[in-house]
């Protein structure tokens, strides 16, 4: 399945009720105690779960891991979009059977699952339960499954989802990484300095802390609101993309490039300071190329996300 299709998949998948935060705080509390086979494999408290290893049969075995700070990461390497790590969450809290295979596909079934399907391991406190899955083709809201050691193939579908939770298994480690860049707080953020190439100096600008307040050195006329709007907007920036793909070789082309604008980010705790270079806008990838310095990351904005960031120092004057 390419990739952009899986993607598509993905954001069909909904929930019936409101709010994912408040579905698993509720479904942390749900009781399997009289269910079937399938629903019993279903985790009850997803607040134990420590690890997810999900491998198909043609590609390297990916995981999820829960990091001490509550947060996930993906392959011990990058966090994880906090989304599809609560989506992943309720769909194996909620997991349910929705009929068993007939006697006469058993064999087939398991055979597919086993052959082609994506082999499951949720890691708990003391405990492993492993299950097969794999999209039923012929009811885009369920998948078959199979729990290890099992002669039991079931369907089994996810109550409020609209969607197959075998979808989840099969994205690539930079489907599920997340887009997070920028992430200060007012608490934590210290300063912000954008510098535009030479000939556009004038509009250079550099946002600190003095004095209880924020101020834009050089501004007298400062307008606080427009001030205040653009800060918070650091509270949550997000690339659209992280190229993996030839990166190194657009690295080594950018690197050779002055850059349209740098922007810097300061904030007390170390990780969330960031310097990114913003490059000419890029007709393949119908947005901009920037270099995130820390991590020698080549990420890719639209024009929409990335422009709202490069403002002038005349747009914080009062009129």
């Amino acid at each position: 399945m390419k990739r952009s299709f899986r993607r598509l998949i993905i954001l069909s998948i909904v929930f019936v009720v409101t709010g994912i935060g408040a579905l698993v705080t509720v479904l942390n509390k749900y009781s399997t105690g009289n269910k079937s086979d399938a629903v019993r494999l279903a985790i009850a408290d997803t607040m134990l779960v420590q690890k997810v290893i999900f491998q198909n049969a043609t590609a390297t075995p990916q995981s999820l891991t829960k990091a001490a700070n509550g947060g996930w990461v993906i392959n011990e390497k990058y966090k994880v979009r906090k989304q599809l790590i609560d989506l992943m969450l309720v769909g194996v809290s909620r997991l349910e059977e929705k009929r068993p295979v007939s006697e006469e596909n058993k064999a087939k079934v398991i055979e597919e699952l086993k052959k082609s399907g994506v082999k499951v391991s949720v890691v708990q406190e003391g405990k492993t339960e492993t299950f097969y899955v794999k999209t039923n083709d012929n009811d885009p809201n369920s998948s078959y499954f199979l729990k290890e050691n099992s002669t039991e193939p079931k369907v089994v579908y996810v109550p409020g989802f609209t969607g197959d939770i075998t979808n989840l298994f099969v994205l690539s480690e930079s489907d599920w990484r997340s887009k997070e860049l920028f992430a200060s707080t007012p608490r934590s953020l210290q300063s912000v300095k954008v510098t535009y190439q030479n000939k556009h100096a004038e509009n250079n600008f550099e946002i600190g802390y003095k004095n209880n307040s924020f101020e834009v050195l050089g501004v007298e006329r400062l307008d606080s609101n427009k001030l205040f709007e653009y800060l918070t907007i650091y509270q949550q920036v997000n690339v659209d993309n992280f190229v993996v793909d030839k990166k190194d070789s657009i690295l080594n082309i950018l690197q050779k490039e002055e850059p349209e604008a740098v922007i810097q980010v300061k904030d007390i705790h170390p990780g969330r300071s960031k310097t990114l270079k913003i490059y000419a806008e890029n007709k393949e990838v119908k947005g901009f190329y920037g270099i995130v310095e820390e991590d020698n990351e080549v990420v890719v904005f639209k024009p929409q996300n990335i422009m709202r960031l490069l403002v002038r120092k005349s747009y914080f004057s009062k009129s």
